[in-house]
């Protein structure tokens, strides 16, 4: 099992052999006013009592900087269901491509955990319509042409690209990604990974401590899965503290 899950026993599970993950992927919904933050996108409001819950803040805030995370709170932890037919469509062809890499990796897909950061307008156009040319870095990327994610360790990549909205929550996105075969990929690169050789599926800024993924944009909707949004306030970003330990 190549993912383990990063919140202790009151975490979610993230064994990658699993079988079928639709099952776990899906939620029943009884109340429409667990959709009311992001309408329109398919998710269901995690309790506060709810273990996953409990795990998620926890180690949110845990990955935040002593002085930042004392005036940080986790406001709300919304899961991606996928009882929609365009959700069926992105876990199937995700569960597809899993397989399809594995087999060209010894049997290891290479699935982690990593946060994407954006506004709460980006991350509802990516649960309602997956990810596109608005989040894919250009010219302004420092590994080329690509989604950049931060693996699970790495959240401050992401937290500084979270802008608050209209009431000063910021979100983040957790997601599964299907790393593959990965390879470094130096900085001020040039090229876009869809040019790149096809002897790796990811970019990453460093083998051993990585703290960027760099997914092809040819990929980018078949190797992310999107699993939680969290929404926090954090007022002392915008005083300049350090973000992380």
């Amino acid at each position: 099992m190549e993912v383990q899950a990063p919140f202790g026993a009151h975490g979610i599970e993230m064994e990658e052999d699993r079988g079928d993950w639709s099952s776990d992927c899906e939620s029943t919904v009884s109340d429409a006013e667990s959709r009311v933050l992001l309408p329109g996108c398919f998710v269901a409001r995690v309790e506060d009592e709810d273990e996953v819950y409990d795990g998620l803040s926890r180690r949110f805030l845990s990955l935040l900087g002593d002085g930042i995370r004392s005036g940080t709170r986790v406001v709300a932890i919304h899961r991606k269901i996928w009882d929609d037919a365009r959700g069926d469509a992105c876990l199937h062809s995700f569960l597809i491509r899993r397989k399809a890499v594995a087999s060209m990796n010894g049997g290891h897909a290479n699935v982690k955990l990593a946060w994407f950061g954006t506004s709460k307008q980006g991350i509802e156009r990516i649960l309602s319509h997956g990810f596109g040319h608005t989040e894919i870095l250009q010219d302004s990327g420092l590994y080329g042409t690509g989604i950049y994610l931060s693996p699970e360790d790495s959240l401050v990549e992401s937290l500084q690209s979270c802008l608050p909205d209209e009431d000063g929550v910021r979100h983040v996105l957790l997601s599964r990604v299907l790393l593959g075969k990965v390879k470094v990929v130096h900085s001020h690169s040039k090229l876009s990974l869809s040019t790149f050789e096809e002897d790796f599926d990811t970019g990453v800024d460093n083998l051993q401590h990585p703290r960027r993924y760099i997914i092809r944009s040819t990929n980018m909707n078949m190797h992310i899965l999107p699993e939680y949004v969290i929404s926090f306030t954090a007022p002392s970003i915008a005083k300049g503290e350090p973000l992380c330990n």
